[in-house]
């Protein structure tokens, strides 16, 4: 199915809600975001903006770069670790991972994306004398079975990492439930996520209400034909998750499939959507699978890495 032919799909196979006269349809899927060149280069391009660099890149490394050193105590009988990287991007967390142990570890490496682009720059990233690349085609890693993921560990124990806010970007457990039926004794899952802030969410908002977020998300848009001076971006927080949307400014009749989907002024499409816990809820969803857990944040409570073993 080609692109835009799969975000159609979408947007008919999940219909919309009322908003007192607005209709509102969710196209948040990771899935998405990711699928074309120009969706990829954007994504990378907003990663490196300064908002996003202080409100999510800076709190994780700086929590990793605190607690990683406590974490090779428990592997301080090993000299091989795996190293499953789910959502990699372009290998950037996982390459720092590894810098930070220096030589203490040989690593098999497992990234797992969707774009084919960021798996072959994880990999150039992190050809490493010490680092050995386990390949696996694209592709949505809820969509494997557990053991086709593990037939592709080594024996020695393994490290999981589910960084940069990518539990937030789902509604459901599915990725930790996953998580848990592949991990194994020894191992250890590392999770990084944002945090409610505790007084306001205006400043979680700014953070997400950056024209190269806004950028990025449109591609999405744009693979339908759609215009952006046809929308505005506007970012709200409901139901203790950031929400990126577009409200249609004007009327717009989409054709596509031999069908066709009318939008009314005001109505909104969200397009991403980034769950915040409170530390508590944190600690109780990962404590569901993981009930051996360290949880860290960063001063400001705005940010939380999290240690979880088997």
């Amino acid at each position: 199915m080609a692109v835009a032919d799969l975000v159609f799909q979408t947007l008919l196979d999940r219909g919309y809600h009322l908003e007192g006269c607005h209709h509102v349809w969710n196209l948040a899927d990771s899935k998405l975001w990711y699928l074309s060149p120009s969706q990829a280069r954007s994504f990378l391009a907003m990663t490196r903006a300064s908002d996003y660099q202080q409100s999510v890149v800076i709190p994780e490394l700086s929590l990793l770069s605190e607690y990683l050193p406590s974490l090779a105590r428990h592997f301080s009988s090993q000299t091989t670790l795996n190293l499953v990287d789910f959502g990699c991007g372009d290998g950037y967390k996982a390459a720092f991972l590894v810098g930070t142990f220096h030589s203490r570890f040989r690593w098999h490496y497992l990234p797992l994306d969707v774009n084919a682009a960021f798996l072959r720059q994880a990999g150039r990233r992190l050809n490493q004398s010490n680092v050995k690349l386990v390949s696996f085609p694209p592709g949505d890693f809820l969509h494997l079975s557990p053991s086709q993921l593990s037939d592709k560990l080594s024996p020695c124990p393994s490290l999981f990492l589910l960084l940069g806010n990518t539990l937030g970007n789902f509604d459901d457990k599915h990725p930790l439930s996953f998580i848990h039926q592949v991990i194994r004794p020894g191992d250890c899952f590392i999770v990084g996520n944002g945090l409610v802030p505790p007084l306001s969410s205006a400043d979680l908002l700014a953070a997400y209400s950056h024209p190269q977020i806004e950028s990025w998300l449109f591609q999405l848009l744009a693979l339908l034909g759609l215009h952006q001076q046809d929308l505005t971006y506007t970012v709200r927080f409901v139901n203790s998750r950031v929400e990126e949307c577009f409200r249609f400014r004007r009327a717009v009749t989409l054709h596509h499939l031999n069908q066709a989907l009318q939008f009314k002024p005001g109505d909104l499409l969200i397009i991403a959507t980034s769950h915040k816990y409170t530390l508590a809820s944190f600690r109780h969803c990962l404590a569901t699978f993981f009930p051996r857990l360290q949880i860290f944040t960063n001063s400001n409570y705005h940010y939380a890495l999290a240690f979880a073993f088997c």
